[in-house]
């Protein structure tokens, strides 16, 4: 993978973690219920693992420009949890002298004593998800949290000199004008250094997409929030807020979020956690979206230590296959890109999709000999039919691994002279 020298660096990093979920939400969350045997309590540890791999591959040699911890709700951690996450970038990728470090908040999970232990492990920014200052339209978006903690969060991250954000929705269902601009008031009343503003977007397979879909609720208004969205944009003129992209504002140049620019600009960002994106030198890619799933993809065992080759062939053509598998698995490239050295091989040999590994093996001389010679073996008894049973068992030739080969060859069984 090329990297470009001339791109800053950034981090994000996601925690999926919901205490509910909320009914338009399409992001990549979990609640308690949904983590499948993965535990909230092992995300410092999971990130570690990816942390090294991202080390191979980017280098070290380039600081972070932004860091941002989105979700979910990056609060239903523990602040020492993030605090733990930051101090393992720092001490990867060092952080640039005027970094942004962000963390969205959930402004029902934190007080004091949680946003003073951030601060003081060196965030600097914090996002609270405002949505509405209107309890029915919180209600109709499904968020639970109780609006006067808002303010209240903001206040106490400003005596502890974070930057502040919100974030609000327009266009939930029923949610008319006047009640739209009783929360951008309110959210121009708590003089935050920024604001975002975002059309609620009704995404296939939510909650609130078969509300509507059922009649339970109307769609949303494409003109209303049309209406909304230059109403707001003149009230946050008016209070100082300048409008820098399509969905936020910022009382100066150094409070526009450095992060988002980033993203927008085209600059390099790893992505850590469950579903996350990363791009680099022009490439994209993502990481598994459940959390158990995502901890196995990036356990040292899965971590490129293996050679997988899958073989489609007769026996005949198994001997210039191997060798390919050989080669690969002494290549140098596998080194540079996962920087480490295949220890284990598997055989995959069944001629047809989907099947299981035919030998495992730890790569070395003395088990790639035995290996050659277990497989010569068994396919010189297939060829000489030479089996201890009169009748096919179907159910073990089901999980046979040769069973594609005896089925091309159209072979019957008999009983063994």
């Amino acid at each position: 993978m090329r990297r470009s020298s001339l791109a800053t660096l950034h981090a994000y990093v996601h925690v999926p973690f919901c205490r509910v979920r909320c009914g338009y939400c399409d992001f990549n969350t979990y609640t308690a219920t949904e983590l499948q045997g993965f535990s909230q309590s092992e995300f410092v540890n999971q990130f570690a693992k990816e942390l090294e791999i991202s080390k191979r591959i980017l280098g070290t040699d380039r600081e972070l420009e932004s860091i941002f911890f989105g979700g979910g709700t990056p609060t239903q951690l523990p602040a020492s949890d993030l605090v733990d996450v930051l101090a393992l970038l720092r001490e990867s990728f060092g952080i640039a002298k005027n970094a942004e470090v962000t963390t969205e908040a959930n402004p029902d999970n934190v007080d004091g004593q949680y946003l003073e232990a951030l601060r003081e492990g060196g965030f600097n920014r914090i996002s609270f998800g405002m949505q509405s200052a209107v309890p029915e339209v919180l209600e109709t978006l499904e968020r639970t949290h109780t609006p006067a903690n808002v303010p209240k969060s903001v206040r106490l991250a400003k005596e502890l000199e974070f930057q502040t954000s919100v974030d609000l929705i327009y266009g939930a269902p029923k949610e008319t004008m006047d009640e739209w601009k009783r929360s951008v008031d309110a959210a121009i009343e708590l003089e935050t250094d920024h604001i975002s503003a975002y059309a609620l977007i009704v995404e296939e397979g939510t909650k609130l997409a078969r509300q509507i879909k059922r009649g339970e609720l109307p769609e949303p208004d494409e003109d209303l929030q049309a209406a909304k969205y230059e109403w707001a944009d003149a009230q946050f003129a008016s209070a100082g807020l300048n409008w820098y992209e399509l969905s936020n504002w910022s009382r100066s140049p150094e409070t526009e979020s450095k992060h988002n620019v980033a993203y927008w600009v085209g600059n390099d960002w790893w992505g850590y956690g469950p579903g996350a994106h990363s791009h680099l030198a022009g490439e994209r890619w993502w990481n598994h979206k459940h959390p158990a799933t995502y901890a196995d993809s990036i356990a040292p065992e899965a971590a490129c230590t293996s050679v997988q080759l899958h073989l489609q062939v007769d026996p005949g053509a198994f001997g210039p296959h191997w060798n390919a598998a050989q080669a690969i698995a002494e290549g140098e490239w596998v080194i540079e890109y996962t920087g480490q050295k295949v220890s284990r091989m598997h055989l995959y040999y069944t001629g047809e999709d989907g099947g299981n590994p035919y030998v495992s093996f730890t790569k070395d001389d003395r088990a790639i000999g035995k290996t050659i010679a277990r497989f010569d073996d068994i396919v010189a008894r297939i060829e000489r039919q030479d089996y201890q049973i009169a009748v096919r068992p179907v159910k073990q030739c089901q999980n046979c691994d040769m069973r594609a080969y005896c089925d091309n060859k159209n072979w019957k069984f008999r009983k063994n002279d």
